[in-house]
């Protein structure tokens, strides 16, 4: 329906975030892979500590040694995700 995201590709990523990312909703709020969904651009965090918006996520890809990120959405011609 293009409100909420489904892990499409992500073979590094690990399994426990990948599966906190699965499923959340599609919002300029939310962490990097919902804003690019959003905004249907790619977005780039640099720091996951300094960015309230990964605050879902950040723990644990701290845990897994994940400091930034970069999410490109797959959208199609029409602008469907």
């Amino acid at each position: 329906t293009g409100t909420r995201l489904r892990v499409g590709a992500a073979p590094t990523v690990p399994g426990v975030l990948r599966e906190a990312l699965d499923g959340i909703v599609v919002s300029m709020d939310g962490p990097p892979c919902a804003r690019a969904s959003a905004s249907r651009a790619p977005v780039v965090v640099a720091d996951l500590l300094g960015d309230p918006a990964s605050a879902c996520v950040r723990s644990s890809a701290i845990e897994h040694g994940i400091r930034g990120c970069w999410s490109i959405p797959i959208v199609a011609g029409d602008g469907r995700l």
